[in-house]
């Protein structure tokens, strides 16, 4: 039955988390179903659709304003026409047919240019793909207000399908993203999924791609998540009630048990969705073991773990208290063993962390920090957590077992580590692993020092302390193993080096392509058709051209037909990708067949391509590329990046680095500004040799490659600069997890009770203080940051709008020779011819190599007409008409130049445009310089400012910590002594006045003080005095009727004895006898009451010692056992359990108690039951009764001196238990109902395992 009510006051008071749970899911269901697009394919149809439907209506709309149309025909509408239809989000053209012909008039995009075969389509809606992607064309003759004629084409994006991805191009559908893992569309394979236009016209399918699961939107993930963290409150409520109510090794056992059964089912199920979905459950990323299988497993398991820690820390106190049964010389080498594993263990986590992932911690490029990055700061930030819960509940033991002996706690250490480091001496570990070691014996001695006890969910200097000392410790780990995995990389880089200026390697590979011949590739390409040809074929190749010295490159031939299609190629690297490689991003060799391809710092390839034609038929046969890379980054794939020049590119890394080249002693190239020898005057040597040279805030790489060519590589030294910022970052990386558990510890003990959260959330001053100075360093940080960046970017932008500007002024005038001395003019416009034009783009190729920047060249009408990059607009990047907004500001404003801000994809970029004219002034073309790279330059500005102002406010942010908490203390602490004193204050005793010095408003504060107690003495010695008298009279009163009672029946007797022997009674004898015996009982109470007023007394002079609390009270209870009418039952939970008590008033105190219980029965059999059990770090012993209870008007008097409500007895006992109870510095109190009986709780502090 009390298991039953106390499950219903358990859900009554916490099942408002399983409600708001059920509703949480309850939205995410709604939401992931049937209010979000993702919810199901027919949800993601209908949203496409309209979405579809909504720009075609609105085009439609656009159709009936003639007006507007004829504006756009003849070029007369205003730039807030032409720049509100070019902010639609759709494309728009207007063309028809005039003197020079049929043109496109307007267009408001630079996206997409229909070609002239749809213009020549019958009116109408339907789905077309286009060389970038799937539209919906929407086409309308129109007859205009002056009779005229033209035709109007909208097309709305449905999915883009470029040649090629990157960060900034993503091949997704226009207007719903993140769909396109999940569905993809065809306008010939019908499905369930049809897509309509608004006149009914069916524009294609949606087809759903197999097995992958339905897209989560972020409002679901949200709710589901907040759904799970209600449960796990409720689990945790749940948990520390059955701890409570039986013991904390089955609320333990329940915890652990949900956690483990909920946490494995999320490895084989989607609890509480697919977490393998998402990028930070990626094993690429981070992966250790089966149970870390991903840097989000590592997060979540460090985070459950540290859960159980917390709940073992807050209700499992009593681990602390009991040693374990283990004698001292096998307790303390088993608990030093544990806590060096744990620290090894703990360590290895962390270490493979930072250097075996592929997670970035470089703090000094913003950048290039990800989400990875920070979820990598809180695993960090919770494993250290973990490991300081568990090393300082291990260090506690360590103290029972060595005596609280420092010395021999590390000299324990100190053995064990060596021992395990002796076993171990040859893993690349070892260094670290002694570091570890040191940096143990380091804790262990502040955990020894009482003052660096931590609580974690206290707001004092300690925590500060610790979450500094372990930020630290961090910051140092992670320096050591970036210097460490930096390295390597240098070596990596001057590796390539080594074998990128290697002349030998071209010279060979030259030769290996000749053999690759035409007339022989164009008799035997039909053979790459079948795949076992095709392979044979290939090996064959590869064994014949490229064996030697070429054996260190690792050679692959990719095929493809005539229309770009793989030929049984190795991987699915497309024809696109290499194309775009050999074409764009190679830099010529001294090969003519091969170009070098650099992708990033370290990894390089040499590509040769082959075009095979059929001279019979004069048509292409197909294409063979040949990719080799040193053999160490065989493993490494392709990732063209389009958008930069091969001839100004510049690694990521090498940014920060210089390096030099040097043949025998000589130099031969040289990168970056860094005095660099021009010769060595060292001798190299034939065999690899790496070397670290420190120099001027540099360090230096010297690397001999077998091939008698040394590389050396500096890089600047910014150890100090990484050391603050990475300090930063785990700082309020601890802060952030400090407050979150905060908050949680407030729910759990708060729930939603607004006034208990009002009332708990009442700041002291010095928190006050505290939050304010650090939220005004906050505060500055945001705005002056915010406001620096608005700072950078339009500086930025007006540094490169100079810069073009510059630029182009410079390369008109030779734009303008190039272009007259290749004119033809006629009546009307300036044209080119073909032969021309050819050399033209020589000359303008050339222009574009010398001034590193790319150059287009644009007709009149705004078509392109060269470009020295015309790859970005043959294959759909961009369309080979000019920015609408450029081209009406030269067309239309007549502007002497216009630089606009244009996109592809999500990259942004600054593009300057300007006429070109001839000698009468008429423009005849336009020059355009398109600057890609100028948001890379903006990003490199942006994060070395904010690594600067992240350092800056780092130790701002130190120093008003500092700051806050000195101002605090010195304040608080004056008021603490105030506080101190006023305790101490006590009627009867002279009550110290306080010295201070300063006539400040403390000062006015403490002469307040010291008049207060100068009158209080007063008072108190008029109030001492009469309360002394009217005690004296209360007690000589109390004496007198005690004394009183035993007199009279004293009297009395020795009366009937007189009078007996005055009438020679013949019973003298017995009546003597009688006398004697009451005589005797009334001088037993009469001593009774001496021992009562005696041992209260003596109560304020206890001889204190360690008592088994279970012992005493089981010795009490057995005493009164042998007593006749009484039942006392004892119960416990425990079987030992120590306090600093006296022994005799603790018994004492539970005779009394006990002995009430029984009287308390009156006249019926006594029923006690007394019982202990654990709350917490206290003992709690309940003695019920079963008697009639306490009257209410009685209730407030029980405890009371003298107060009494049996017939006799002094009205000391229940006196003393509370000055007892209140020696050992405990509780006690009572509750009762009437007629069925009273309990008395005592809770008593006990003694930890240690002390």
């Amino acid at each position: 039955m009390n298991h039953i009510l106390t499950i219903r006051r358990f859900a009554y008071r916490n099942g408002y988390l399983l409600i708001l749970a059920g509703w949480l899911l309850t939205f995410s269901y709604l939401f992931q179903y049937y209010w979000s697009y993702t919810s199901a394919p027919e949800q993601v149809k209908k949203t496409l659709q309209k979405a579809i439907n909504k720009r075609e209506k609105d085009f439609a709309k656009l159709l009936t304003d003639s007006s507007l149309l004829l504006q756009l025909k003849t070029g007369k509408a205003d730039l807030k026409t032409v720049e509100k239809l070019v902010d639609k989000d759709y494309f728009i053209f207007v063309a028809s047919d005039g003197a020079d012909g049929f043109q496109t008039r307007f267009w408001n995009t630079q996206a997409i240019l229909p070609d002239y075969s749809l213009w020549q389509r019958a009116d109408g809606i339907w789905f077309e793909q286009l060389i970038n992607g799937y539209y919906t064309v929407y086409k309308k003759t129109k007859k205009l207000g002056d009779g005229s004629i033209c035709q109007v084409m909208a097309l709305i994006p449905v999915k883009w399908n470029f040649f090629v991805t990157a960060n900034y191009i993503s091949n997704d559908f226009a207007y719903l993203g993140g769909i396109e893992k999940y569905y993809g569309l065809s306008d010939i394979e019908q499905t369930r999924l049809k897509v309509q236009s608004t006149d009914g016209t069916a524009l294609f399918w949606l087809k759903e791609l197999n097995n992958l699961p339905q897209p989560l939107n972020s409002t679901t993930i949200f709710f589901r998540l907040l759904a799970m963290l209600c449960i796990l409150m409720f689990l945790h409520k749940l948990a520390a009630m059955v701890t409570e109510r039986y013991s904390f090794a089955a609320g333990l056992s329940f915890l652990v048990a949900v956690i483990l059964l909920v946490r494995i089912s999320s490895y084989y199920f989607p609890i509480p969705f697919n977490l393998r979905q998402f990028e930070l459950f990626n094993p690429a990323v981070y992966g250790s073991n089966k149970i870390l299988r991903s840097l989000g497993d590592l997060l979540i398991n460090s985070f459950l773990l540290l859960w159980v820690l917390l709940f073992i820390r807050r209700y499992g106190k009593l681990a602390r208290k009991i040693p374990l049964r283990l004698k001292h010389n096998a307790g303390l080498v088993t608990i030093t063993i544990l806590l060096f594993g744990t620290t090894i263990l703990f360590g290895s986590i962390i270490k493979s962390l930072v250097s075996d992932s592929q997670i970035s911690f470089d703090v000094i490029n913003i950048f290039k920090l990800t989400i990875f990055s920070f979820a990598g700061f809180f695993v960090l930030g919770s494993l250290a957590l973990n490991y300081f819960i568990i090393a300082d509940w291990l260090a506690g033991y360590l103290k029972h077992y060595s005596h609280r002996r420092i010395p021999i706690q590390l000299l324990a250490i100190t053995v064990t580590g060596l021992v395990y480091l002796s076993f171990n001496i040859n893993s690349s570990s070892v260094i670290y692993q002694l570091f570890l070691l040191g940096w143990l014996l380091l804790l262990v001695m502040l955990l020894n020092n009482r003052q660096m006890r931590l609580n974690f969910l206290s707001s004092n200097g300690k925590t500060i302390f610790w979450l500094f000392f372990f930020s630290l410790s961090l910051t140092f780990l992670l320096i050591s193993e970036n210097g460490k995995r930096e390295w390597n990389d240098r070596i990596r880089t001057a590796d390539k080096l080594s074998l990128q200026t290697d002349p030998s390697a071209e010279s060979l590979l030259n030769i290996a392509m000749r053999n690759f011949r035409s007339e022989f590739l164009q008799r035997e390409f039909y053979r790459f058709a079948t795949s076992a040809e095709n392979q044979l074929l290939k090996d064959s190749l590869i064994s014949e051209n490229f064996s030697g010295y070429l054996n260190v490159y690792d050679t692959e031939i990719y095929t493809f037909d005539g229309n770009e299609q793989p030929l049984f190629n190795v991987d699915s690297v497309s024809f696109n990708t290499l194309s775009t490689v050999y074409n764009l991003q190679s830099k010529r060799t001294s090969s003519a067949e091969w170009r070098y391809y650099e992708e990033s710092y370290d990894k390089f390839y040499y590509i040769a391509r082959k075009i095979v034609v059929d001279t019979t038929e004069n048509r292409t046969q197909g294409y063979v590329f040949v990719i080799s890379r040193p053999k160490r980054y065989a493993d490494q794939k392709f990732n063209a990046d389009i958008f930069y020049r091969s001839d100004t590119k510049v690694a990521d890394n090498t940014l920060s680095y210089a390096f030099a080249i040097y043949k025998g002693n000589e130099l031969i190239s040289s990168a970056n500004d860094y005095p660099f020898p021009i010769h060595l005057d060292n001798k190299t040597r034939s065999e690899k040799i790496e070397r670290k040279v420190s120099k001027k805030g540099y360090t230096e790489l010297w690397y001999t490659s077998a091939n008698n060519l040394t590389v050396v590589i500096a890089k600047s030294q910014n150890r100090l600069l990484e050391t603050i910022t990475l300090f930063a970052y785990l700082f309020c990386v601890f802060l952030l997890m400090l407050a979150a558990f905060r908050m949680v510890q407030y729910f759990l003990q708060l729930g939603l009770r607004p006034a208990d959260w009002k009332a708990h959330l009442q700041l002291t001053f010095r928190t006050q203080v505290h939050t304010t100075i650090i939220g005004i360093s906050i505060f500055s940080f945001l705005i002056i940051g915010a406001s620096t960046i608005f700072f950078f970017i339009n500086r930025h932008s007006r540094i490169n709008k100079e810069r073009l500007s510059r630029s182009i002024a410079i390369m008109k005038a030779e734009v303008e020779t190039a272009l007259s001395n290749h004119a033809m003019f006629d009546d009307v416009l300036k044209l080119y011819d073909e032969v021309a034009k050819a050399e033209l783009q020589g000359k303008i190729n050339r222009i574009s190599e010398i001034h590193g920047v790319d150059v287009n060249i644009y007709d009149p009408n705004g078509n392109l007409q060269i470009s020295s990059q015309p790859y970005y607009y043959n294959k759909g990047l961009l369309s080979r008409k000019t920015d609408p907004l450029a081209y009406y500001k030269l067309s239309k404003e007549y502007l002497v130049q216009t630089i606009e801000n244009e996109k592809v994809g999500t990259l942004s970029y600054m593009s300057i445009y300007v006429p070109v004219r001839d000698e009468d002034g008429k423009t005849y073309a336009y020059l355009n310089i398109p600057y890609f790279t100028s948001q890379n330059e903006l990003k490199q500005e942006i994060s070395n400012f904010l690594v600067t102002l992240i350092n800056l406010n780092a130790f701002i942010f130190l120093i008003a910590g500092l700051i806050a908490f000195f101002v605090t203390s010195r304040i608080t602490n004056s008021f603490a002594i105030i506080s101190e004193k006023m305790k101490e204050i006590k009627l009867g005793k002279t009550n110290e006045a306080i010295v201070w010095h300063r006539n400040d408003e403390i000062g006015e504060l403490v002469q307040e003080y010291n008049r207060m107690v100068k009158q209080l003495e007063e008072s108190a010695n008029l109030l001492a005095r009469s309360e002394r008298e009217g005690a004296w009279r209360e007690m000589a009163r109390q004496v007198a009727h005690e004394i009183k009672n035993p007199l009279t029946p004293m009297k009395l007797s020795i009366q009937y004895l007189q009078k007996a022997v005055d009438s020679n009674s013949a019973d003298t004898k017995q009546i003597s006898q009688n006398v004697a015996k009451t005589l005797v009982e009334q001088i037993d109470y009469l001593s009774n009451i001496a021992s009562d007023f005696s041992s209260f007394a003596n109560i304020g002079n206890p001889r204190m010692e360690r008592v088994n609390l279970i012992a005493s009270v089981r010795s009490v209870v057995e005493l009164f056992n042998m007593q006749e009418n009484a039942q006392v039952a004892f119960t416990t939970t425990i079987n030992e359990a120590y306090l600093m008590a006296d022994k005799t008033q603790l018994n004492r105190l539970f005779t009394n108690l006990i002995r009430n219980a029984i009287e308390a029965a009156g006249e019926e059999e006594a029923v006690v039951e007394v019982h202990i059990d654990l709350r917490a770090d206290k003992a709690v012993v309940a003695v019920r009764d079963n008697g009639q209870g306490i009257p209410a008007e009685l209730q407030q008097k029980i405890f009371y001196p003298n107060f009494t409500t049996k017939t006799s007895g002094t009205g000391l006992g229940l006196a003393m238990c509370k000055s007892i109870v209140e020696q050992i510095k405990g509780e006690i109190w009572f509750t009762t109902e009437q007629q069925k009986g009273s309990t008395f709780f005592v809770e008593l502090p006990l003694l930890m395992s240690h002390e």
